[in-house]
């Protein structure tokens, strides 16, 4: 719970850039859309792990977890 109260932090500045980069977007729809498209990721990652899980076995969860991670070391 520690880790995901510091990532509260990283809220603020996101949503000065997504501000300042909205473009043709009013403040409200490019708000809006940032908060839909966490949210909808927030709903699909568990629903894609868990069919994965339930139709190739959970060991390769991990696997293509590891393999599409941008944020590879």
């Amino acid at each position: 719970m520690l880790l995901y109260g510091i990532t509260a932090f990283v809220v603020s500045p996101l949503n000065s850039y997504v501000t300042a980069a909205r473009g043709k977007l009013s403040l409200v729809r490019a708000m809006t859309l940032t908060s839909a498209a966490y949210n909808l990721g927030a709903v699909l990652g568990p629903i894609s792990g868990g069919w994965i899980g339930a139709r190739l076995g959970l060991r390769n969860v991990y696997l293509i977890s590891a393999v599409s991670s941008p944020s590879r070391l």
